[in-house]
């Protein structure tokens, strides 16, 4: 008995270190420049998908894009949620639901003309396990 509580006590303990450190390297990602995390990503691309240079060069400037229109993005919603009592209504989530649709479906064809046949489908599910990771994240959040 005596047994099972400590190890019960040890991996507690144990779990909530891992989840600060996961969330101190977050706050650290955050100060890291556009040209930075693009070039993170690209390496992380490259090692998982076999990219040549042509393409190394290529999917830098798409993921630099993405960065500075997230960080952009980011920072807009929260001047808005600042600056409104209420927050936003169901008409601008409704906007920014569609730009953010429409920019994944370019972000999709960009990626179509860079990556080949194979490359683009093991991307894109990187991508669905990514996706799939953030719901469950933010399941998780609303039931706190």
């Amino acid at each position: 008995m005596k047994k099972l509580l400590v190890l019960s006590l040890l991996f507690i303990v144990s779990f909530n270190s891992f989840s600060q450190n996961r969330k101190q390297l977050g706050n650290k990602l955050k100060s890291f420049s556009a040209e930075q995390i693009a070039t993170l990503q690209t390496k992380k691309m490259t090692l998982s998908l076999n990219l040549n240079l042509k393409q190394q060069n290529e999917i830098f400037n798409v993921c630099l894009e993405e960065v500075k229109f997230k960080k952009t993005k980011r920072g807009e919603i929260n001047e808005r949620k600042n600056n409104s009592k209420e927050g936003l209504s169901s008409e601008e989530i409704f906007d920014m639901m569609i730009e953010k649709l429409d920019h994944q479906i370019a972000l999709n064809n960009k990626m179509k003309t860079i990556l080949n046949k194979d490359q683009f489908l093991v991307w894109k599910e990187i991508k669905n396990k990514q996706n799939k990771g953030k719901r469950k994240k933010t399941v998780y959040k609303k039931e706190r």
